[in-house]
C-alpha cells in the first residue's frame, strides 16, 4: 500500500510539471489575446499616412467690386472718382470642376481619440467670368460757373476672369474611432494659385442747363478710357474647414470620403468661396 502512494504521488508531480510546461501564454489565450502593437478598442490610425484622392468642386465668384479700383483709377483726381468706386459693376457668378490631388498627413492616438495634422492637395480649373455695365447720372456744379448746372451720364464697362487652379490647406484634424471607421472634422489655412484678367471702361458725357440769363450752353467735351490688369499665377490666402471619414478596409488601407468648404476672402478685391465633394484612398505607415 505504501509503493502504491508513492507511485501516485511521483505520477501526480511529473503530470504538473508536463502541464506547465506546455501552457500557452497569456497572449494567446483565446479571447483575451493582444496582437503586438494593435489598439484593444480600434483599429491603429497613429502614425504617418498619405494618399490620392479625386474631388468635384463648385465656385461663387463675387465680382461687385472686381472693377472699382481699375474704374477709380481712370478717372482719379477728378469729381468722378469718388462716385465711380462705389458702383456694384459686375454680378456674381458659379461655375464647377472635377478636380485631383494628394493628401499626406500624421496622427496621434489616444484610444478611441484620433488629433493631428495634414497637407491637402488639389489641383483644379475652376473658370468664373463676369461682363456687364452700370450707368449713373450725376449732377454736380463743382467745376461749372455760376448760373450753368452741369449733370453727367457715367457708364462703366467692366470684365473680370478668375481661375483658381490650385490648393493647399494646413489643416488640423480631431477624429474618434468607431470599430474600422474614424469620422472627423478639420480647420486650418492655407494659399491658393490663380489667374485673374480684370479691365474697366468709364465713358462720361456732359450737359449744361444754363438758369436764365446766362446762355448760352457750355459744351462739356465727352471723356472715355480703359484700364487692364492681368496677374497669372498669383498666390492668395485661403481658410478651409469641413468634414470626413476615413474607412479601414484591410490593414494600413483606407479609403475616404469628405466635404470641404474653402473661402478666399480677398482676390484682386473680389472673393470666392468653393464647396468640394472628394474620395481617395490611402496607406498607414
Amino acid at each position: 500500500m505504501r509503493r502504491l502512494l508513492v507511485a501516485f504521488g511521483l505520477f501526480a508531480s511529473i503530470s504538473g510539471a508536463t502541464a506547465a510546461e506546455y501552457e500557452l501564454p497569456p497572449t494567446l489565450r483565446g479571447a483575451e489575446a493582444v496582437m503586438p502593437g494593435a489598439s484593444p478598442c480600434c483599429p491603429r490610425w497613429s502614425g504617418f499616412y498619405a494618399g490620392g484622392q479625386a474631388s468635384h468642386s463648385s465656385q461663387s465668384a463675387d465680382f461687385r467690386g472686381g472693377v472699382a479700383d481699375l474704374a477709380a483709377f481712370i478717372v482719379r483726381d477728378s469729381i468722378f472718382e469718388t462716385p465711380v468706386a462705389s458702383f456694384t459693376t459686375l454680378p456674381n457668378n458659379s461655375t464647377n470642376a472635377f478636380g485631383f490631388g494628394g493628401f499626406f498627413g500624421y496622427n496621434s492616438q489616444w484610444e478611441e481619440l484620433i488629433l493631428g495634422w495634414e497637407l491637402n492637395y488639389t489641383h483644379t480649373a475652376l473658370n468664373s467670368r463676369s461682363t456687364d455695365s452700370i450707368s449713373r447720372i450725376i449732377a454736380d456744379n463743382t467745376v461749372a460757373p455760376p448760373g450753368h448746372n452741369f449733370v453727367y451720364d457715367i457708364t462703366v464697362t467692366g470684365l473680370a476672369h478668375i481661375r483658381v487652379t490650385d490648393m493647399l490647406v494646413l489643416r488640423g484634424r480631431a477624429g474618434w474611432t468607431v470599430g474600422n471607421f474614424l469620422p472627423y472634422a478639420f480647420l486650418g489655412p492655407g494659399i491658393a494659385r490663380a489667374d485673374v484678367t480684370r479691365s474697366a471702361t468709364v465713358t462720361v458725357t456732359g450737359t449744361d442747363t444754363p438758369d436764365p440769363g446766362f446762355l448760352p450752353a457750355i459744351i462739356i467735351p465727352p471723356f472715355s478710357d480703359s484700364r487692364t490688369d492681368i496677374k497669372l499665377g498669383g498666390y492668395y490666402f485661403v481658410y478651409a474647414a469641413g468634414v470626413g471619414i476615413d474607412v479601414e478596409v484591410m490593414p494600413r488601407v483606407f479609403v475616404r470620403l469628405e466635404w470641404e468648404t474653402l473661402q478666399l476672402p480677398d482676390i484682386q478685391g473680389m472673393s470666392v468661396g468653393i464647396q468640394t465633394v472628394r474620395t481617395g484612398l490611402g496607406m498607414k505607415f
